[in-house]
């Protein structure tokens, strides 16, 4: 079979041109991919600002702008809470620090019905979840008796004893004496109880989208239903 005349007469093939132009798409896919890749839409579930209005939307890739003052509640597509206070003006990235601190106020009223979500509930047996550097408490339902409570460290065997005050519905977890930065298994002992807990601590470097399955797999499930609760009703 006769090729010799199959391209025209007058073609040139011109290869540092066709190199530099292969390149040229390639660089632009690395600067367009990104950028598409990890846009994010965010919707607004609280705000007392009318720029941003409840139930409208907002791109990772806008500018959020808020007055001294003003506030805006976003949640990501992941069911994630992260609030923003002003004076800010910066693109919103909702990490996880960002989340926790949105969701912490939440269990600064203690209450005898449910035990926030960074607490140990001392009168049921499973995992805690916590972030690192995050204070923790005990909590407990009956606080009409004081209670001599004993804590012990399986692992090491270590214990301490503590006085749980009447009426008193939670108790600092004496960081000073059973430190917290590795977890563990603790075993809570009193007249009132024996209940086994395990603490466990989140990577720090953990991704906010991650939280919700990370818990789960660790066993958080009262924490898990507590976090759905507040990002369900910021």
């Amino acid at each position: 079979m006769n090729t010799k005349h199959i391209l025209p007469a007058n073609f040139r093939f011109d290869a540092p041109s066709s190199y530099r132009l292969l390149w040229g798409l390639l660089l632009s896919l690395l600067f367009i991919l990104p950028t598409v890749l990890t846009a994010e839409e965010f919707s607004v579930t609280a705000s007392n600002t009318p720029t941003y209005k409840v139930n409208s939307s907002l791109s990772n890739r806008t500018v959020l702008q808020l007055k001294s003052g003003e506030f805006v509640t976003l949640k990501s597509a992941h069911q994630h809470s992260c609030t923003f206070k002003g004076p800010y003006k910066a693109k919103p990235q909702c990490n996880l620090a960002q989340t926790i601190a949105s969701l912490t106020p939440r269990q600064r009223t203690a209450s005898t019905q449910q035990a926030g979500l960074w607490m140990i509930d001392a009168d049921q047996p499973g995992v805690t979840c916590f972030p690192p550097q995050q204070p923790l408490s005990l909590w407990r339902n009956n606080v009409s008796q004081p209670e001599q409570l004993r804590l012990q460290a399986q692992q090491t065997g270590e214990n301490i004893s503590l006085i749980w005050p009447r009426n008193a519905v939670t108790l600092d977890w004496p960081v000073e004496a059973l430190p917290l930065s590795a977890g563990g298994s603790f075993l809570l002992m009193s007249q009132q109880r024996t209940t086994l807990i395990n603490l466990q601590p989140m990577p720090a470097d953990l991704p906010a989208t991650e939280l919700h399955t990370w818990m789960a797999q660790q066993g958080c499930q009262r924490q898990l239903a507590v976090l759905t609760d507040t990002t369900a009703h910021p």
